[in-house]
């Protein structure tokens, strides 16, 4: 047998690893999912809460979460046509998106996204849209980059698997590098985010899109991107996040 046929086994067997392992259908190539596997198995994760070895959130973790799932109904900031969250940006649901969000290699992330999907979802038979695709916010090349994924697209690439649902990732672009958002006050951040999106129309033109990212502080991410994308022509634009500040009710 010569590498290349040993190689093809080994992208096989990581597709077949794949079946039994949800996250990893989330990374989007099976050479990508052998490397994350690999490094899963050399440094294993831990338990965002909990601390356990060899799981990004436990079981018992989960459920305790799962009984805590909300659908919040955000009052959508402009132009957004309605939006919802599946809890509140504090308590043990703040830490498992801060996790997810700064502190997990690709394989710990994509599993933290199919939990974290699964909150979305049961938002979605609430919110009853009728929904075209899936939008991830997008980062600029610089932060992917440097954090090595973009949260929001293995949310939406999770979620898409759940409900069957098209994702289109290159629909909506961060052309302009901006500051990170934490710790600017409302006003900072809408000037920091304005008109640093960019759509393709002939993506969007009279598609119902759905905005799909972890946290909702004060809509100004989630309104420059809905500004973008029904300049380009879109119908209309929702949004769901996994978590959302109190003061957005």
């Amino acid at each position: 047998m010569d590498d290349v046929d040993r190689w093809g086994d080994h992208l096989r067997k990581a597709s077949r690893e794949a079946q039994g392992h949800p996250e990893l259908l989330v990374l989007s190539s099976p050479i990508e999912r052998l490397w994350a596997r690999t490094i899963s198995l050399v440094f294993p994760a831990r338990c965002a809460l909990c601390d356990r070895i060899d799981t990004p959130l436990c079981k018992s973790c989960q459920e305790r979460l799962n009984a805590n799932t909300l659908s919040i109904r955000i009052k959508p900031p402009p132009p957004l046509n309605g939006a919802f969250a599946s809890g509140y940006h504090d308590g043990e649901l703040r830490r498992v998106v801060r996790t997810f969000k700064f502190n997990s290699d690709r394989y710990s992330a994509a599993a933290l996204a199919v939990y974290l999907s699964g909150r979305l979802a049961r938002i979605l038979e609430h919110a009853q849209w009728k929904i075209d695709t899936l939008i991830p916010v997008p980062l600029h090349r610089e932060r992917q980059y440097e954090r090595g994924y973009n949260q929001s697209q293995l949310l939406a690439l999770a979620l898409a698997q759940r409900g069957a649902f098209d994702v289109s990732p290159d629909m909506l672009i961060r052309h302009r590098a901006t500051r990170p958002q934490v710790g600017l006050s409302r006003a900072d951040r809408l000037t920091n985010v304005e008109n640093a999106f960019r759509a393709d129309p002939t993506l969007a033109a009279g598609r119902a899109v759905l905005l799909v990212d972890d946290v909702c502080t004060t809509g100004a991410t989630l309104a420059a991107c809905a500004a973008a994308l029904l300049e380009a022509g879109a119908a209309r634009v929702y949004a769901v996040t996994v978590t959302a500040a109190r003061g957005l009710l």
